[in-house]
C-alpha cells in the first residue's frame, strides 16, 4: 500500500479478510475521509417577552375577559437580554488517501447588529454576543427586517378589533394607522389614530389626535387636549381639564375647559370657554362664549347660555361656615381654661412636674420615694383621667377649626370663580336664537365635567335664566363686567 502511495484511511480489517481469504474478490482497502463543513453562525431567543400572547386577558378574579388579549404587546424593562448569537463553528478536516488534508468549509457568519433597532444594543461578553434593550418600553419586531426595537410607544398599522388587538389598556403612547372598529376601546397616554374612529379612545393625561373622523365613538382625557381633524358625528368628547378642538361637528356632545369647533351641527357644547364659527342648532354653554354666526335647523332650537356660579348661595355657605369656624374657637379657649384650672391645682402640678422629671430620667427614686409616688399617682388618678378627656375634646375642636378653615379657603376660591367674568358675543344671528344665563351650583362640579345625560338636560329641557336676547337677526354682546359698573 505504502508503495501505491497510500498513507491514509487503510481499512485494516478489510486487508486482514482479505489476506486470510483463499477467494478472489475485490476489496476496499482505504477511503478518503471527506471534510465535515462547519455550521452556519445562527440566533437564538434567550427571552420569553419576545412573542406576542393573544390568549384572553385572565382577570383577577380567575375569569376570562374576551374583549382583550393577554399580552398583545410586550413591554420590557432595560438590560434584558433578548438574543444570542451562536459562532458559527470552523469544521472538521478531511484527508485524500494519499494524505493530503482537505480543508473543511466554515460556517458562514451572522450579522447580530442589524437585529439591532431603536432602544436595543450588542453586548459582548464572555458568555456570548447577546442583543440587549438599553431602555424600557414596547417591544417591536419589524416583520420585514426582522429588527427589534424597543420603543416608548407602540406603532400599530393592523387596526384596531376583535381579531387584531381586542380591548387595549396600556402605560404609555399608542399610534395607530388602521381603524379603530366599534366596542373597541384603546386606553394608553397619548394616543394618535391615522384611520377612522368608530370606538373609544381613553386618555389618562397626554393628547388624543384623531387625523380622521370619530364617529358612533368617543374620546375622552383627564388630563389634556383632543383634536378631532376630520368629522365627530354622533359621538362624546370629554376633556376635563383640557382643550378640545374639532373640525366639524354632528350630533355630538363634547365639553372641555375650552372648546374650539368650526362648524358644528345640531351639537351640545359646554365649556369655560366656548369658540364656534358656524353653530346650526346647537345648545352651547360656557362662561365665556364666542360665536360667529348661529342659525337654528330643522327642530333643534338654536341656545346659547352663558354660565354663572350661584355666588349669593357661597356667601350663605361662608357665613354659615365662619359662624362654625368660631364656634369651635371659642370652645378650644374654653376647654383650655378648664385644662389651666385643672393643671393649676397643687397636687396635680406637683405630680405632673415630678412625673416630667422621671420620664425624662433626670431623677431616680428610692425604693420608698417610688411607692410615694405611686400613691401620689392614685391620689391624683381621677383628676388626670378629667385632664386627658378635656385634652382630647381640645385636639378635637381644633382639628375641627382647621378644616373649617381650609373649608372657607376653597369656598373663597369658588367665590372668586363666581365673581369672575361671563361674557357673550355672537357676530351674526341668522335665525332663531336665545341666549340666556345658566346658573350653577358648585356643589354639583364644573359643568365641563358633568355627565353627558346631565348636559343634554341641563342644556336642552326647561330654562329659567335671565333672558339675555331673543331674536333671528343682529348680533349679541353681553358682558357681566358691563353690567356690574352700570
Amino acid at each position: 500500500m505504502w508503495i501505491k502511495g497510500i498513507r491514509f484511511g487503510l481499512d485494516l480489517p478489510a486487508i486482514r479478510a482479505a489476506l486470510e481469504s483463499t477467494r478472489a474478490d475485490r476489496v476496499t482497502v482505504a477511503r478518503q475521509l471527506d471534510p465535515v463543513p462547519g455550521e452556519d453562525a445562527h440566533i437564538v431567543e434567550v427571552s420569553d417577552d419576545l412573542h406576542r400572547s393573544d390568549a384572553p386577558l385572565e382577570l383577577g378574579n380567575g375569569r376570562l375577559d374576551l374583549n382583550s388579549f393577554q399580552n398583545r404587546f410586550p413591554q420590557i424593562q432595560a438590560g434584558v437580554r433578548l438574543l444570542k448569537k451562536v459562532p458559527a463553528t470552523a469544521g472538521a478536516m478531511g484527508f485524500e488517501m494519499s494524505g493530503t488534508p482537505l480543508p473543511p468549509e466554515p460556517g458562514r457568519d451572522v450579522d447580530l447588529p442589524a437585529y439591532a433597532g431603536t432602544g436595543t444594543k450588542v453586548e459582548r461578553t464572555p458568555e456570548g454576543e447577546f442583543l440587549v434593550s438599553s431602555a424600557a418600553g414596547f417591544l417591536m419586531v419589524d416583520a420585514k427586517t426582522s429588527r427589534i426595537s424597543v420603543e416608548d410607544k407602540v406603532v400599530s398599522r393592523d387596526g384596531v378589533s376583535a381579531k387584531t388587538t381586542g380591548n387595549l389598556s396600556l402605560t404609555g403612547d399608542y399610534e395607530e394607522f388602521g381603524e379603530v372598529q366599534e366596542k373597541r376601546m384603546i386606553e394608553a397616554d397619548s394616543i394618535t389614530v391615522h384611520g377612522d374612529v368608530f370606538g373609544s379612545l381613553v386618555s389618562r393625561g397626554g393628547t388624543v389626535d384623531v387625523r380622521a373622523n370619530l364617529v358612533g365613538g368617543s374620546a375622552r382625557n383627564t388630563r389634556g387636549d383632543i383634536h378631532v381633524r376630520g368629522v365627530a358625528s354622533a359621538s362624546v368628547l370629554c376633556a376635563e381639564d383640557g382643550r378640545i378642538v374639532v373640525e366639524r361637528a354632528e350630533n355630538c356632545v363634547i365639553a372641555g375647559t375650552r372648546v374650539e369647533v368650526k362648524h358644528a351641527v345640531n351639537c351640545e357644547i359646554v365649556g369655560d370657554e366656548v369658540v364656534v364659527n358656524m353653530a346650526e342648532g346647537c345648545a352651547l354653554a360656557g362662561r365665556r362664549v364666542t360665536v360667529e354666526c348661529t342659525v337654528p335647523r330643522k327642530q333643534s332650537e338654536m341656545l346659547v347660555a352663558v354660565l354663572r356660579e350661584e355666588g349669593q348661595q357661597i356667601g350663605e355657605v361662608i357665613a354659615a361656615v365662619t359662624q362654625r369656624v368660631a364656634q369651635f374657637a371659642t370652645l378650644a379657649a374654653q376647654l383650655k381654661a378648664a385644662q389651666d384650672a385643672m393643671t393649676g391645682k397643687p397636687d396635680v402640678r406637683r405630680y405632673l412636674m415630678l412625673a416630667t422629671r422621671v420620664r425624662k430620667g433626670e431623677i431616680s427614686l428610692t425604693p420608698e420615694q417610688a411607692r410615694q409616688f405611686q400613691k401620689m399617682a392614685q391620689d391624683v388618678g381621677p383628676a388626670l383621667k378629667a385632664l386627658g378627656d378635656v385634652s382630647a375634646k381640645i385636639k378635637a375642636a381644633e382639628a375641627e377649626q382647621q378644616a373649617g378653615t381650609q373649608m372657607l379657603a376653597n369656598l373663597e376660591a369658588q367665590r372668586g370663580d363666581a365673581a369672575s367674568i361671563s361674557s357673550v358675543a355672537i357676530a351674526s344671528v341668522q335665525g332663531e336664537t336665545q341666549v340666556r344665563i345658566l346658573a350653577y351650583s358648585s356643589a354639583d362640579g364644573q359643568p365641563w365635567r358633568w355627565s353627558p345625560r346631565e348636559i343634554r338636560t341641563r342644556l336642552r329641557g326647561p330654562q329659567a335664566g335671565e333672558l339675555l336676547f331673543i331674536g333671528g337677526a343682529g348680533s349679541v354682546a353681553w358682558s357681566s363686567d358691563t353690567v356690574a359698573a352700570s
